[in-house]
């Protein structure tokens, strides 16, 4: 639980841009994705 955490807040300090909503979805989806595949793929889901 604590992997995903910095992984987003990382993402969202990447993008401070709100402009694209499509960046918030990948967010969220993000999120929903199990901590193995956000570490798997190093917070991003290809």
């Amino acid at each position: 639980m604590s992997t995903p955490d910095p992984v987003i807040i990382a993402h969202d300090g990447d993008k401070p841009k709100p402009d694209a909503p499509e960046d918030r979805a990948q967010s969220v989806h993000e999120e929903q994705q199990p901590s193995q595949t956000i570490s798997l793929t190093g917070g991003r889901h290809e």
